[in-house]
């Protein structure tokens, strides 16, 4: 997607969903969101999640120090 694209989204839908349990994850890729912030999962299941919200279009971002198994420290 490119920067212009996202910003048109972001001007349609002006709402970014802040995902940070299962239930709103199913809320965020039923509603018109103009994109998402994952704060769940683990290094296993997070490209599955950001398929999902890839597949619907929606741009996807996710918080590094809350997804399990991705750490920072070298």
């Amino acid at each position: 997607m490119k920067m212009s694209d996202f910003y048109e989204r972001l001007e349609r839908h002006r709402i970014i969903a802040s995902v940070k349990n299962f239930k709103s994850l199913d809320k965020a890729l039923e509603s018109q969101v103009g994109a998402a912030v994952l704060s769940i999962g683990n290094i296993g299941v997070i490209k599955q999640y950001v398929d999902l919200f890839k597949a619907r279009g929606i741009p996807v971002f996710f918080h590094m120090e809350r997804i399990g198994g991705i750490s920072y420290d070298i």
